[in-house]
């Protein structure tokens, strides 16, 4: 009776594997950015020193580092409060929770889901009231 089930557990054993190997969080080449976030890399890249302007007084995360530098490592959920866990180019770890401004650009955290990271950044504009919302999905 057990060299029957020895068959069923083997496939059993390899399903959940081969499953959770394709749901990775953490494997970078299955992640997905949204086609906004492409043109929004090429726009961090020029200077853009309006949010430091809007939000000159506010502390941000990671402050000396170019927001397109910093690599998404995965999300936390607890109850009702989901944080983003990003990495700097130096490897360190860095936690966002939602309305942080993180960067150079002090780039806003809007929303934050396990699969999507909503951002805010503000565009030329001396009165800080112009914004583009960019969603990255990984």
């Amino acid at each position: 009776m057990i060299s029957n089930a020895k068959p069923l557990v083997m496939l059993f054993i390899g399903t959940v594997l081969s499953t959770s190997y394709a749901a990775d969080p953490f494997d970078k080449t299955q992640r997905q950015i949204a086609p906004a976030v492409q043109v929004a890399a090429q726009q961090e890249n020029a200077p853009n020193n309006v949010a430091a302007d809007c939000h000159s007084s506010a502390p941000a995360l990671a402050p000396d580092t170019p927001f397109a530098q910093l690599n998404i490592v995965g999300a936390i959920t607890e109850k009702d409060n989901t944080r983003i866990l990003l990495m700097d180019p130096q490897q360190s770890l860095i936690i966002a929770n939602q309305g942080d401004l993180v960067g150079q650009e002090k780039i806003k955290i809007d929303r934050i889901t396990l699969n999507n990271l909503s951002i805010i950044r503000w565009t030329q504009d001396t009165t800080c009231r112009h914004f583009e919302s960019v969603t990255i999905k990984f």
